[in-house]
């Protein structure tokens, strides 16, 4: 999912000063984190605050913890891309 066609964009997070990066598919709402594919946002994001030294009961709202770039540059969480 790499590619960079219209429906995948490069998202991001920042964790513990650590830049987390991940691709988002827009029109399925799945991630690719460190070639694993999620099904959504939430447990990709699980998965990078575990890796990245989170405690074991973590809860995260994947949709606010990713972040992406606008045609602006503006940085927004990908929760906005689903009003488009």
């Amino acid at each position: 999912m790499t590619s960079q066609s219209g429906s995948i964009i490069p998202i991001f997070a920042l964790y513990k000063k650590k830049r987390i990066e991940a691709s988002l598919n827009k029109d399925t709402g799945e991630v690719e984190y460190e070639s694993v594919l999620f099904k959504n946002p939430t447990a990709a994001s699980l998965s990078a605050v575990t890796k990245n030294g989170a405690g074991r009961h973590v809860t995260q709202n994947g949709w606010k913890f990713w972040k992406y770039r606008d045609e602006s540059g503006d940085v927004k969480p990908i929760s906005e891309l689903r009003k488009m």
